[in-house]
């Protein structure tokens, strides 16, 4: 599970969120936390990393930071618009919560598996063409996910790996789908805030593989 804090003002106990029941002021809580580390305590600090490009081709690369830390330290991964095809070899060795390579030349997410406190993965715009139901389902504390903007033909069922993750947001939008299957759209008893396929390359099929029936689920709460 996630640990997240609530805002100092929320619109989630006004009367007209209450008139809707627990389950949505829940929901509405959930998408408007955010992590200690974005607060931020006064016990945790939060540092950029640096990265060194050990070869022209962005396969090699380490990240590095000249400032003490310690385990209260979270830290963020930010090289947009770079060359990188692969993240830095050593980046397992930080509490990395923030990731973006935004603009790069990734072709596959690779295993990200040991970044277990990830809470942010922002890799929109790279080359990415499939994306697996194993990438994620290690990661617990994952909230936010961007692809959006690669050229993703393929999801495998379930990516989001419910009930062993707890994303709240995730953006497929500009991609190249042509099928899409109904376990990586409706998200039963879960709480989701953000689930979106806009502005696709082609127009999708549905498919439901896994005969999933709406009517013997409990509980939807998301937004699109």
């Amino acid at each position: 599970m996630k640990n997240l804090w609530c805002k100092n003002t929320s619109n989630c106990y006004t009367n007209y969120h209450s008139k809707f029941g627990f389950y949505f002021i829940n929901h509405c809580l959930a998408c408007e936390a955010i992590p200690e580390w974005a607060i931020p305590l006064p016990n945790v600090t939060y540092l950029p990393l640096d990265v060194e490009m050990e070869n022209v081709f962005g396969t090699e690369s380490l990240l590095m930071t000249d400032q003490a830390f310690n385990n209260s330290t979270y830290f963020r991964f930010e090289y947009a618009h770079g060359y990188l095809t692969k993240l830095p070899r050593n980046i397992c060795q930080f509490y990395v919560v923030f990731i973006d390579v935004s603009y790069n030349l990734f072709e596959e997410i690779g295993n990200i598996s040991c970044l277990r406190i990830l809470d942010t993965l922002k890799m929109n715009k790279n080359r990415l063409t499939f994306v697996s139901n194993k990438t994620f389902a290690e990661m617990p504390k994952l909230r936010y996910i961007d692809l959006s903007g690669n050229k993703i033909t393929k999801l495998d069922f379930n990516i989001l790996n419910y009930p062993r993750t707890n994303i709240l947001y995730i953006h497929l939008d500009e991609n190249h789908l042509h099928t899409l299957d109904i376990g990586n759209i409706i998200v039963p008893n879960n709480t989701f805030c953000m689930l979106s396929y806009k502005d696709n390359k082609h127009p999708i099929k549905i498919s439901n593989s896994k005969h999933f029936n709406l009517a013997e689920s409990n509980s939807f709460m998301w937004r699109h």
